[in-house]
């Protein structure tokens, strides 16, 4: 029996420009919409419109006010939810079932994934933690929590008995395994079902058949999904072993039949080393996993493996949710995931697809599941490599997220709908790909160990903000990492891209091609001695400087054009002003090619260095290209010293004729102390001569030549520091050099 409730109508607000996630809403009528071929917009015909979608299982409603306009990007979506409607899936409020309370038997960043989305459904939580996750953030966010143990993982984590208990204390009526610890483990779900609550996950039945890897190559064999060629046989004796390799040829792979991970995985090369390296990996194996079967697979030297994301419900329906790519691993560990797959055409991505859901239905799965399948990347062939159990796998499987930001479907609110016993949202051809998705781990680890797993204390915890990256953590700034628990997983960031063409036409790049558009006629002002427009054309290039930086980082308009254009103003900006104040006489012309000579040895270091990072063939048109990735050239704490100590030079030389004139005296000592510091001893005497010049010429005397002198002198030590920390920027790192 299924302890579960009939979901519960709320009131909430009306919602004028609805997010691309929508949140649960109650449903209502629905009425017309139209395609607006004018503006190709999509927009509302009567005072209101409220479309239903089924998301999660769940009916959402949003409420529109006539007029409102939406973008094409929203037109997919909301074609559907009317297609949704219209074939009579909305309407069955009344049917849809919900859990009220379930305990989550699991830690960390996927206890936090899961009771985010309990809360949005109105479900509450129940965490478990030991003594020493006490203070964890999985435990705060639930509703209740309760220790069940010290933490060693055999006496926690891993306590079906405890869980099962505390499960029923609480009154939860599900439970979910999240991944790692219990979630692979068929006596857990069985145990659970017999305790008559449910288990958030694939059926015991489902887990038993996937726990060997010739069993369920056989299943998905029969079923027509291809296998990578190889000896998937019960007979593990030598000569049969070795007849299989020579008919399958080298190079191979051993793999346990109960293994994962790649933990005991064996590559052969040659027939001389097969016999020894069969008796290595049966004795790992049987060490790890209590059973030494073997099988043998083709070993492909430049692999690609792409997997499917698969849902399936207990009325025989099932979907795929498209491709992610995740080839770049560590230690047989996926580290980076990318979705959707580039570089796969789209039948071949279809046929996947098909694959896929061919394999969920070989074998009754019930949920969501990930088929994994290996390429060969020369010949472009796929095989069927395993099927990971999606939140109940032995491995760690953090993926989802990459295609929750790719379809704007909540897949942990579709594994809990599932478990409720609701049919799946959305039929195939309503599931949208409306984006594109990447993700990385952050591990705790220890660089000076070859970076090998590390614990301690998360010292410093930085999110980033207004930026279209989705961070998922189970930690906080203060929290430990612990040795006891694998993998030490703290937290996982994802990014979406908007597009993968990025647009020029911004309000960045255009304010950074109007400050190189101002550098002339600031030139013209400066030498034509127009010292009110210099100044105010100065003033507005560095407040357009300001603008656009801020724009570019609140409203995610930062560009590749923009990341070359910003550098380039300011450049420009510059030396237009060391140029034509050189020129009037009023800088000293030492100090002036002393400043060019910085900006552009650095700006051509950062070219080059930027340039030789691109991959193969290096060219101009490759460079600009925003889709080619490349190496980031980001300023040093020192450069940023230097180059405001320079604005701050230009902008009081540019300053100084609209003030009284004692403003000019430190300008030009400080214009001086900046000459004669980098020669010898009798340049600085020419120029302590032309200072008199000066100073007799503007008829302007200090009180005392001792108040002159010991500002001079003070002022030549700062430049001393100054030259000293050119000379430090000009010897860091080649990678830390600034535009």
């Amino acid at each position: 029996m299924r302890a579960v409730s009939q979901s519960q109508t709320k009131s909430f607000p009306r919602l004028i420009h609805p997010p691309l996630h929508p949140d649960i809403y109650p449903t209502t009528s629905i009425r017309r919409a139209i395609l607006s071929p004018k503006h190709r917009y999509f927009t509302t015909v009567r005072s209101f419109l409220e479309i239903r979608t089924c998301i999660g299982g769940y009916l959402t409603t949003r409420d529109y006010v006539r007029g409102t306009i939406w973008e094409q990007r929203h037109l997919t979506s909301l074609t559907q939810n009317v297609n949704l409607v219209s074939e009579g899936i909305v309407g069955k409020e009344k049917e849809q079932k919900r859990f009220d309370k379930i305990l989550i038997a699991n830690r960390g960043e996927i206890a936090c994934r899961i009771i985010r989305t309990c809360r949005k459904m109105g479900i509450k939580t129940v965490a478990v933690y030991t003594e020493i996750d006490n203070e964890r953030l999985h435990v705060k966010l639930a509703d209740e929590g309760y220790c069940i143990g010290t933490s060693p993982s055999t006496e926690s984590y891993l306590c079906i008995d405890r869980i099962i208990q505390i499960a029923h204390d609480t009154g939860a009526q599900g439970i979910h395994p999240g991944y790692g610890f219990l979630s692979g483990s068929s006596v857990f779900a069985e145990k659970v079902r017999e305790a008559g609550l449910v288990y958030i996950g694939p059926p015991p039945e489902v887990i038993r058949s996937m726990r060997s890897k010739r069993e369920i190559k056989e299943i998905m064999l029969a079923a027509g999904v291809p296998c990578v060629p190889g000896y998937h046989g019960a007979a593990q004796d030598m000569p049969t072993l070795k007849l299989a390799a020579e008919k399958i040829g080298f190079p191979l792979v051993i793999k346990p039949t109960h293994g994962n991970g790649g933990k005991g995985m064996r590559i052969v090369r040659s027939l001389d080393a097969f016999e020894d390296q069969v008796r290595s990996a049966k004795r790992e194996a049987i060490k790890r996993f209590g059973n030494d079967e073997v099988l043998l697979e083709r070993w492909f030297e430049k692999p690609r493996l792409v997997e499917v994301q698969v849902f399936g419900d207990e009325f025989g329906d099932y979907v795929s949710l498209w491709e992610r790519d995740c080839t770049v691993q560590r230690y047989h560990q996926k580290i980076i995931e990318e979705a959707p797959a580039q570089g796969l055409s789209t039948e071949l991505k279809r046929d996947l697809a098909a694959k896929s859901v061919a394999a969920a239905k070989a074998i009754n799965y019930v949920g969501a599941g990930t088929v994994e399948f290996i390429m060969d990347a020369p010949t472009g062939e796929y095989f069927f490599l395993e099927i990971i159990l999606h939140g109940s796998g032995t491995r760690i499987d953090i993926r989802h997220p990459v295609t929750e930001m790719m379809t704007g479907i909540d897949l942990v609110q579709w594994q809990l709908s599932i478990a409720a016993g609701n049919p799946l949202p959305l039929k195939q051809d309503q599931i949208p790909c409306i984006g594109h998705a990447s993700e990385a781990r952050i591990y705790a680890e220890k660089p000076e160990s070859g970076f090998l797993p590390d614990a301690g204390k998360l010292t410093y915890f930085s999110r980033p903000s207004h930026t279209p990256h989705r961070l998922k953590t189970g930690s906080m700034e203060g929290d430990g990492v612990f040795s006891k628990y694998d993998p030490m997983t703290i937290t996982k960031a994802k990014e979406e891209p908007p597009e993968l063409r990025e647009s020029p036409y911004t309000i960045p790049n255009a304010l950074t091609l109007a400050r190189i558009a101002a550098c002339p006629f600031l030139g013209y002002a400066i030498i034509h001695q127009e010292h009110i427009w210099s100044l105010g054309i100065l003033v507005v290039s560095g407040l357009s400087d300001w603008l656009d930086g801020w724009i570019a980082r609140h409203y995610n308009s930062k560009s590749v054009l923009g990341s070359i254009l910003d550098p380039a103003a300011d450049k420009a900006l510059m030396t237009t002003l060391v140029g034509t104040l050189a020129w009037a006489g009023r800088l000293p012309l030492p100090l002036a090619l002393l400043i060019f000579g910085r900006d552009l040895s650095l700006s051509i270091s950062a070219f080059y260095f930027r340039f030789i990072s691109l991959p193969k063939p290096r060219t101009l048109q490759r460079y600009f290209d925003p889709s080619i990735p490349s190496a980031e050239v980001k300023p040093t704490q020192i450069s940023k010293v230097n180059t405001a100590l320079q604005l701050i030079l230009m902008g009081l030389t540019v300053l100084a004729p609209l003030l009284p004139m004692e403003i000019e005296i430190p300008v030009m000592i400080l214009q001086q102390v900046f000459s004669t510091c980098p020669w010898n001893h009798s340049d600085a005497k020419q120029m302590d001569s032309s200072w008199d010049d000066y100073m007799e010429r503007v008829q302007l005397r200090w009180k005392t030549w001792g108040t002159y002198t010991s500002t001079t002198e003070m002022m030549r030590l700062w430049w001393r520091l100054f030259a000293l920390l050119l000379k430090l920027n000009f010897r860091t790192k080649p990678k830390l050099l600034v535009l």
